[in-house]
């Protein structure tokens, strides 16, 4: 799976170096590689806060960090792919090949995983889990050890949760941001119940789509307030919002995006579910999705080429690639979940131009829960019972990608 710097965290997620917080909110982005977990920091401003030169050396594609007295240098590349590999000899620590992943740069800025730079330089940069924080202390910081000869990469500390919330506070300046105001450690999710007012969705002798959906997005609302998990919800009534109104929600101030839809099609055999990231369709047939989940007819048109415009001019960009990486593990969570739950056919997760998720800065995914022209499907769509299996099938998705899949710290 292709992952990419993601800025889909962007609120939750801090640095703090030796008890000072690094800006308001970053200055760096989670990644995920492989079954590993990492974090990828702006070289600069984190050598600012380590108190370390950086500079860059084009024809060499390098990138130097320096204390005077160590000097680790990454190769640099522009393809995010081959820089989240780990490979040794990616950095050398005081001429020491260490294995690490490649200092990947995009646009000018420089991007630099957080672990083996802390480490070349004898520190330590554990994961404070509870109030999303990566808690650099270097070398001369480091508590209970004698400051250690930096002749290479050290390993990374594996243990506890990072430093407690007083020590990352203690040195913030006065007026300055402080960790308890940066973040309240609160979850947040946006569900955007699909169509609505004047609008009435895919229809059919069973079921309406305007309606299932909301029914089972306020249930999906409840199981996860359950879990202390602060919900926003579209709408919470049979409302029409514009498609550009429900976009709007997807911003940094909240932790993931799902908008809830139910499927229909010509063929009245077409059954089960499937989850949509947004990205270049696999097949011309998706397009007609789109199309209808759009707005349908001149105005679905429209905005579907908008949005494929849109993707055309964000393809390698390096925060887009990571959306769409932890958009797809969203995706694969609550698909998987609701399948299990439902019994469903599994159609997968696919790709396609949905103008809901085109300007996403958060995992974002579009859920089509069954087809309403379905006899079968769309009879169970109707029924209490069935819509509570979505809705607990949704919520377990959501909630395992929270709690598992979106811990995106290497420890």
């Amino acid at each position: 799976m292709l992952a990419g710097l993601a800025y889909g965290q962007e609120r939750v997620n801090y640095l703090a170096v030796n008890g000072t917080l690094v800006g308001a909110a970053g200055p760096y982005y989670f990644i995920a590689q492989g079954d590993r977990r990492d974090a990828f920091a702006k070289a600069r401003p984190l050598a600012n806060a380590m108190r370390l030169r950086v500079t860059m050396d084009v024809e060499a594609k390098s990138l130097r960090f320096s204390d005077g007295t160590t000097t680790a240098v990454f190769e640099t590349t522009g393809s995010v792919a081959r820089g989240l590999a780990m490979r040794t000899g990616a950095l050398t620590v005081n001429g020491r090949p260490v294995s690490s992943p490649m200092a990947i740069v995009v646009g000018g800025v420089a991007y630099v995983a957080i672990t083996p730079l802390v480490a070349a330089f004898g520190g330590v940069s554990p994961w404070n889990a509870v109030n999303h924080v990566i808690t650099i202390e270097t070398d001369d910081h480091v508590p209970h050890r004698p400051s250690t000869p930096r002749t290479g990469a050290r390993p990374a500390d594996t243990g506890g949760t990072g430093a407690p919330l007083a020590k990352i506070s203690r040195s913030l300046p006065a007026g300055g941001p402080t960790l308890a105001h940066a973040t309240s450690g609160q979850q947040v999710v946006v569900l955007d119940p699909g169509h609505g007012g004047m609008d009435p969705g895919a229809s059919s002798r069973w079921v309406v789509e305007k309606a299932v959906v909301l029914k089972v997005a306020l249930k999906v609302a409840r199981i996860l307030r359950g879990h202390h998990v602060k919900v926003i919800m579209t709408r919470d009534n049979d409302t029409f919002i514009t498609l550009a109104k429900r976009s709007s929600f997807e911003t940094p101030r909240r932790n993931l995006f799902v908008s809830i839809h139910a499927n229909a099609a010509p063929d009245a055999s077409a059954h089960g579910i499937e989850t949509w990231v947004f990205g270049k369709p696999l097949k011309s047939s998706y397009i007609d999705l789109a199309i209808r989940e759009n707005g349908t007819g001149a105005q679905g048109r429209a905005l579907t080429a908008q949005a494929r415009q849109l993707a055309a001019g964000l393809t390698g960009q390096i925060l887009q690639q990571t959306q769409l990486s932890l958009s797809l593990t969203l995706a694969r969570d609550v698909q998987d979940q609701l399948v299990a739950v439902t019994g469903a056919v599994d159609r997968g997760v696919r790709k396609n131009w949905f103008y809901v998720l085109r300007t996403a800065r958060i995992p974002s995914i579009l859920v089509e829960l069954g087809f309403v022209s379905n006899p079968v499907e769309g009879r169970e769509l109707a029924t209490a019972s069935y819509q509570q299996r979505l809705a607990d099938g949704l919520a377990a998705g959501i909630l395992k990608f929270l709690n598992g899949d979106a811990i995106l710290a290497h420890r």
